[in-house]
């Protein structure tokens, strides 16, 4: 089975990732900083990413885990973490680490750190499997993290510590691999990009940011097969694939 993660920077490059999924044929696609728009008269690339993905390929099994909603000439757009899979997904949380969704969020009053996680338990040969994906509270100028990041990370630690079976942990942290902050779940989990000395998960498109912050965990009850970061460009973060066993 495959796995593959990616934010994807509210789909300016939507279609460059939908290439991606062509070639890489997933069964299960995490995602960060996805934008959806339940009108279809107003779903174009810039704002409708989901759709656009969906519409391409069949993955019925879905998870949507806004963080908030804001507003584009009348229509209510929305920005959120996402699960598709073509295995059933029988069960599913959405975890807010920070704040609360927020709808018609406003640049000017509102705190974009808004976060969450989503779980999805999917059925893999009769078995659960433990997906899990977010998008880590940013600190601005900064992967190594502070005390709000610390916290996040604990309460998705003690999430974690309370499952049961094979858990793929997946997202856009924005933590360096060894800061404080994901250190705690560095000693619960196989941090993938550590065991594979991945030297960045970022490209051109962001600047002068040479660093790694993109990341796909898992336990013991999986076996990594082939874990790579993708070279395609479809966004400014680099996507990552993981093949896997349970």
């Amino acid at each position: 089975m495959k796995i593959l993660q990616a934010n994807i920077w509210q789909g300016r490059l939507a279609k460059s990732f939908i290439g991606l999924i062509k070639e890489v044929d997933p069964d299960i696609i995490t995602l960060q900083e996805v934008c959806n728009c339940n009108d279809a008269d107003f779903q174009t690339l810039a704002f409708s990413s989901f759709e656009d993905i969906t519409s391409s390929f069949s993955y019925p099994h879905q998870v949507l885990a806004p963080t908030y909603s804001f507003s584009v000439m009348n229509h209510e757009v929305f920005f959120s973490n996402v699960v598709l899979s073509k295995l059933p997904i029988v069960d599913n949380k959405i975890v807010f680490t920070n704040l609360e969704f927020k709808r018609y969020f406003d640049t000017k009053q509102d705190d974009y750190n808004i976060r969450n996680f989503v779980h999805a338990e999917l059925e893999v040969n009769n078995s659960k499997v433990n997906v899990i994906t977010h998008h880590g509270y940013h600190v601005e100028g900064t992967k190594e993290g502070n005390e709000e990041t610390l916290r996040q990370m604990k309460l998705l630690r003690d999430y974690i510590k309370q499952l049961s079976g094979p858990i793929i942990l997946t997202g856009d942290f924005n933590l360096s691999p060894r800061c404080e902050s994901l250190e705690v779940l560095n000693a619960e989990l196989n941090n993938l990009c550590i065991l594979n000395n991945v030297q960045t998960t970022r490209n051109e498109l962001a600047g002068n940011a040479v660093q790694v912050c993109d990341y796909i965990f898992t336990n013991d009850l999986v076996k990594a097969n082939k874990f790579e970061v993708e070279k395609k460009i479809i966004s400014d973060h680099q996507a990552l694939l993981l093949d896997f066993d349970i």
